[in-house]
């Protein structure tokens, strides 16, 4: 790290497997899996808009795939503020620039003016593997891989992108491995 370099028994690596890459000491097995991890880009637009009715909406048309980089919701939080949150899922085949037009496009559809963009956040979403490597079974092997080198692996790609589920996971795992006992969710010991 820019600290120094850190020696542990045992490590718990629950940052982005794909961007761990970076950092671990990775066998030719881990490289394979986690070079195969694919991700959405999830955006968040914070937007000043006109003549938008003050609510929240979903579009559950723009929950499919060809409609990826339009909005999927909008959210409206502060009363008498035209201050409005843009939700859209991207493939990654969008720049910045593009997500903003779509975006606008899309509130001029739903009779409001898009006047500014406040600001904006993009971070990766959903990692998972695609069809061919769960066939090959993607999560036996990483599941075989905990432990190894005392390293053990947990986050969204080992269950879901909710906290509550990565959450459980890693106690399962800290149950599984460090304590003995089994877990709630029937996993062994």
């Amino acid at each position: 790290t820019d600290r120094g370099q850190w020696e542990f028994d045992k490590l718990i690596v629950t940052s982005p497997l794909d961007e761990a890459l970076a950092f671990l000491d990775a066998s030719v097995t881990e490289r394979r899996l986690f070079s195969a991890i694919r991700t959405y880009n999830y955006w968040v637009l914070l937007c000043s808009i006109d003549d938008m009715p003050e609510q929240s909406g979903y579009l559950p048309t723009h929950f499919v795939a060809e409609r990826s980089g339009h909005i999927m919701m909008w959210y409206h939080r502060w009363p008498g503020q035209p201050l409005y949150a843009l939700y859209v899922l991207d493939d990654g085949t969008r720049s910045h620039e593009q997500i903003e037009r779509t975006c606008a496009e899309d509130v001029a559809r739903l009779g409001g003016r898009l006047e500014q963009v406040v600001d904006t956040r993009c971070w990766k979403y959903f990692p998972h593997v695609g069809p061919e490597d769960m066939a090959a079974g993607y999560y036996e092997t990483l599941e075989a891989l905990q432990g190894t080198q005392n390293t053990y692996y947990a986050g969204e790609i080992m269950s879901f992108s909710t906290i509550e589920l990565c959450a459980q996971y890693s106690h399962s795992l800290v149950q599984r491995f460090f304590t003995g006992q089994s877990s709630r969710a029937g996993l062994p010991a």
